[in-house]
């Protein structure tokens, strides 16, 4: 106890004497927590704990949308409502989670085809390409681990609380500036053991499941390497 107050005296001293900081402001200083969370103001929050740059989401939950079901896809790819599917073949990653959702974030162009109801004439519809998201045009699906590290409840990682009072199941802090989450399965990236399926965590009750066919439409939020500061990787 006295090395460590004489030790916690000496440092606070050698902090006055180079900066002009009194004991007093640095104490305050070294008692407030780093932020984990920060909002980037363009649409992304930062995770300065896990050096990642998550998507934030948009609107109130509500009832959900079938992205695929769409002629032009979801025009708004943050709208919290928003489902996809991992694969339109049944194992192949050619589900518009990579052919829709993806792209617009990536600054991608994009191409539907419409038919006409009378004349049955299929023709197809170019979308321009738009910015990438916050300037960034690596966006991804994020891992398990990744969703599992602002996920609350039993298989949240060690380090979050694992007990969820209460739907959705998702860190205080990412919720409080990251937009809204249904309390539903997010889409990862992760392969599960049987190809046809895909692995995700469940906001609703803390979980995780790999018992999701991949051509079924579930949330997904997009997250890339890096912070609010960092350049941008093409």
């Amino acid at each position: 106890m006295y090395r460590t107050t004489i030790c916690g005296f000496i440092a606070l001293f050698g902090l006055w004497i180079a900066g002009g900081v009194s004991a007093e402001e640095a104490n305050q200083d070294a008692a407030k927590p780093s932020e984990r969370f920060v909002d980037c103001g363009d649409g992304t929050l930062a995770d300065n704990r896990e050096g990642l740059l998550w998507e934030k989401k948009t609107g109130a939950v509500g009832e959900f949308v079938q992205c695929e079901n769409l002629p032009m896809g979801c025009l708004n790819p943050h709208d919290v409502n928003n489902r996809y599917e991992l694969s339109n073949t049944g194992t192949e990653p050619d589900g518009n989670v990579y052919t829709d959702f993806l792209p617009r974030l990536n600054g991608a162009s994009l191409t539907f085809e419409e038919e006409d109801e009378e004349t049955g004439e299929v023709t197809e519809v170019v979308v321009e390409a738009t910015e990438c998201l916050a300037g960034h045009c690596d966006w991804r699906l994020p891992t398990l681990r990744e969703l599992r590290s602002i996920l609350i409840g039993p298989r949240a990682l060690k380090i979050q609380p694992n007990k969820c009072p209460e739907p959705p199941c998702i860190d205080a802090g990412f919720a409080a500036i990251g937009g809204p989450t249904a309390s539903m399965v997010y889409w990862s990236s992760d392969p599960a053991s049987v190809p046809q399926n895909g692995r995700g965590a469940m906001f609703k009750n803390g979980l995780t499941t790999n018992a999701y066919k991949k051509s079924f439409d579930c949330y997904v939020r997009a997250v890339r390497r890096g912070g609010c500061e960092d350049a941008d990787v093409q």
